[in-house]
């Protein structure tokens, strides 16, 4: 007995001292000495079914493994979370720097332009010079919110199509509107911004154009079309510029939110 387990047929599997045979059981051996008629040289050999303890204890590291697995992935997946929340924190902060720096400047410059309801432009100006030198306060959210601050500067939106309220792809084209805005007015001395929405299945098409000044070069990517770009690539979109034959944004934007 004592040769068979310790080499046993090949047919067995030995495995923390257990012995899997062909049908699947599991066994253990106990061999300890005992006294027959005050005879010490007897060894007794006791066999154990334990197939289901055995399983249960497979069982139990099979899940282990899994719950080893899932916590690394919740720990990476964390750690992305942690970055991209700060990213996005750091992202939001620019755009808002950028659009409430934009905003003055534009401001200035329209009342150098002209002398008309200047007090009203004033009072725009000390606004966002307010807005910059306080803490940061919630950015324009709704195309009807960028509309009236476009108007303020004499630039008018017109927009045809329709983007559901309160969703991501409003957000981006509001982000995206906002953009266009100010740099109809910097760069193309315009006063008209064209959007155009259309969906595609489960995606929106924008494009927005100008009728400003035809650029004469590809458009470099400042600090605010970068941003524009990373927010809208980051949601699974994609942005694209055109500068000839006249400049155009064009963004798609999932109609559907991504989840993580």
């Amino acid at each position: 007995m004592e040769n068979a387990l310790s080499a046993p047929d090949r047919s067995v599997t030995v495995k923390d001292d257990c012995y899997i045979l062909p049908d699947k059981t599991v066994w253990q051996f106990r061999t300890q000495n005992i006294t027959v008629d005050s005879d010490h040289r007897w060894q007794q050999i006791t066999a154990h079914n334990v197939t289901e303890l055995y399983n249960g204890y497979q069982k139990q590291e099979e899940i282990n493994e899994e719950l080893a697995e899932v916590n690394r992935k919740l720990r990476k997946m964390y750690a992305r979370m942690e970055n991209d929340v700060k990213e996005k924190e750091s992202l939001d902060l620019k755009v808002y720097i950028h659009d409430t720096i934009g905003r003055s400047l534009l401001t200035i410059r329209d009342i150098i332009d002209s002398g008309e309801d200047t007090e009203r432009k004033l009072e725009a100006l000390q606004n966002a010079i307010g807005m910059l030198a306080s803490n940061r306060v919630t950015s324009v959210s709704t195309m009807d919110e960028v509309k009236r601050t476009a108007q303020q500067l004499g630039v008018a939106v017109k927009i045809d199509g329709y983007l559901p309220r309160d969703t991501a792809a409003e957000e981006l084209t509001v982000a995206a509107a906002k953009e266009c805005v100010t740099n109809c007015i910097k760069h193309a001395d315009g006063n008209e911004v064209y959007i155009r929405i259309a969906q595609r299945g489960e995606r929106y098409d924008v494009t927005i154009t100008n009728n400003g000044k035809i650029p004469t070069e590809p458009i470099k990517e400042g600090s605010g079309l970068s941003t524009l770009r990373r927010s809208i690539e980051s949601s699974g979109g994609e942005m694209h510029i055109s500068h000839n034959p006249r400049f155009a944004l064009l963004i798609t934007i999932p109609a559907k939110e991504i989840s993580l």
